[in-house]
């Protein structure tokens, strides 16, 4: 079986835009406060005043951390030819001489309005959602590559930026964009060729209404385990925001983890005209569809898996260069989407042998030859973490030696948890920093070492701790990766867990360049060139 040959796609510059004041407003509620020309044509929308240009909208939304409209003089001086602002009652609204329109929970109406000014590419396209705790990235880079191995002209938007290839993506610094800035990407994607983008949705961008104007023809639900509790209430809350994508579109399909706890929630959300699919691997299915893709008789090696796929579209054995369980089931969901979406069994299990593991998603960085086996994840929530060790220990390997940290202004409570994990499944943990941003890095792993059992109080020097006699502190993480990668013995496993795909460390607020699957591959040459010096053996 042959394959289209796909055209190589790239990046062009996004075309220019603009539509009367009529048009933009299409489908919004608002009351005029002054005289409005609604022929008046809009050549630009923004929701930042420092980038108004002249013949642009400024959309004056009240944001949880400050409020637009204390911007609004600015914008105008900037050039700003009309002003959208948050109805809210409360806020005396300066007097400008442009036109004021106020619009009630704006927030939510941006997405539609950036549509409407962007002519709606997501109509124009097939998109597919991507929303759970983990494997949201890992899913849809999976989904580019594979429907561009199948010949369709695919791009992806997501944590590690948006783009048709992996290696050329540009940076938004989110999981999901802003509202306008979703709206716009589409629109450079599908002026650039694309037809098919696989994109992650976050809990954030669902309950900032960042995605309520996209037209979704399929999506994804992963899994859900304890992450964002410094932004939702509850993870109950959290669970509810996630249902959006499963509610709030006329979804074509729904691709659902049958084997978490909060699958029934995601498949009761899902619309009477909506398709929905299971994928299982039998462990405690909590959501039994008739149409179902199963997984079974798994067998793991270095190479990658190997998984018995029983579907509505027929069985197979699919075979991939990924590495461990929780991949299998982000295999499991890629071949369902695109089983859905029209393409036979046959075709995709054919174009999954050519997918590529993910940067920083269970990214196996040392070779074939080399003496111990040193794997870069994201895992950076305790669900992540345990899985990741859980899934190494598969691997049937020696001994686990585990790598990690935790955010600084992030989640606090996940981080004894964490501790918690890293004492139960790895027999040798060094706490390093991750990016700590502002808070103190020793404060980070205090809160890590509260999760572990230890008759010693944290103590460090130089940076430099001991808590057990298999879990020490190195807050230096280049020096914790060199210190794992010296010590380990031959057929060791090393994981280093919390940063994965990023190439920097932020420390207070500034990004510093660190990247640790270079760091490793230094490390690992450096390990090599000792052992052909003083003939191998074990350390």
């Amino acid at each position: 079986m042959s394959f289209r040959r796909s055209e190589r796609y790239r990046l062009r510059p996004l075309a220019e835009f603009s539509c009367s004041l009529t048009a933009l407003l299409a489908g919004v509620k608002f009351e005029a406060v002054n005289a409005i020309d609604f022929d008046v044509q809009v050549t630009d929308i923004t929701l930042d005043s420092r980038n108004v240009c002249a013949g642009g909208v400024f959309l004056a939304v009240k944001g949880s951390q400050s409020d637009g409209r204390n911007y609004i003089e600015q914008a105008v001086a900037s050039g700003a030819t009309v002003v959208i602002a948050e109805a809210e009652n409360g806020f005396v609204l300066p007097d400008i001489q442009v036109p004021l329109l106020l619009v009630p929970n704006l927030a939510a109406s941006v997405s539609l309005i950036a549509g409407n000014f962007y002519q709606h590419p997501s109509a124009k396209m097939k998109v597919f959602g991507v929303t759970g705790t983990n494997g949201k990235t890992t899913c849809v880079q999976l989904l580019q590559q594979l429907f561009s191995i199948l010949g369709e002209a695919a791009a992806s938007i997501g944590t590690m930026g948006y783009g048709f290839d992996t290696n050329t993506l540009i940076d938004t610094g989110l999981t999901t964009p802003d509202a306008i800035s979703c709206q716009r990407i589409l629109a450079q994607l599908y002026g650039s060729g694309a037809r098919n983008v696989a994109m992650e949705v976050s809990s954030h961008a669902l309950a900032q209404g960042r995605v309520n104007a996209i037209q979704f023809n399929g999506a994804v639900f992963t899994n859900l385990s304890r992450d964002h509790l410094d932004f939702h209430a509850s993870i109950d809350e959290y669970r509810q925001v996630k249902t959006q994508l499963f509610s709030h579109f006329e979804l074509a399909f729904a691709i659902i983890n049958s084997d978490d706890t909060a699958a029934p929630h995601m498949a009761k959300s899902c619309g009477t005209s909506t398709a929905i699919y299971g994928y299982s691997l039998g462990v405690n299915r909590v959501l039994n569809l008739s149409e179902s893709i199963r997984g079974s008789n798994l067998v793991f090696g270095r190479e990658g898996v190997e998984v018995a796929i029983e579907s509505p579209w027929g069985n197979a054995l699919v075979k991939a260069g990924l590495i461990g369980r929780f991949n299998v089931y982000n295999l499991l969901a890629v071949v369902a989407t695109a089983c859905a979406t029209g393409y036979s069994l046959a075709q995709v299990n054919e174009a999954v042998l050519k997918l590529r593991p993910v940067k920083g998603r269970m990214q196996r960085v040392s070779d074939v030859q080399d003496e111990v086996l040193v794997c870069v994840d994201y895992a950076h929530t305790p669900d992540a973490l345990e899985q990741a060790l859980v899934t190494l220990e598969e691997q049937k390997q020696r001994r686990i030696w585990l790598i990690f940290g935790c955010g600084g202004d992030r989640d606090i409570g996940k981080r004894p948890l964490m501790g918690t994990i890293a004492q139960r499944l790895a027999n040798r943990t060094l706490i390093t920093s991750d990016n700590p941003r502002s808070e103190s890095p020793f404060e980070i792993v205090s809160d890590i070492a509260k999760g572990i059992a230890s008759e010693k109080s944290l103590e460090l020097s130089n940076g430099y701790g001991r808590l057990t006699d298999s879990i020490e502190i190195i807050l230096d993480r280049k020096v914790a990766i060199e210190t794992a990668i010296e010590l380990a013995e031959i057929g060791d496993i090393i994981l280093i867990a919390g940063k994965g795909h990023e190439s920097y460390q932020i420390v207070g607020d500034e990004k510093i360049p660190f990247d640790d699957s270079v760091i490793a591959q230094a490390a690992l040459a450096q390990r090599a060139k000792y052992s052909v010096t003083v003939g191998g053996g074990e350390r």
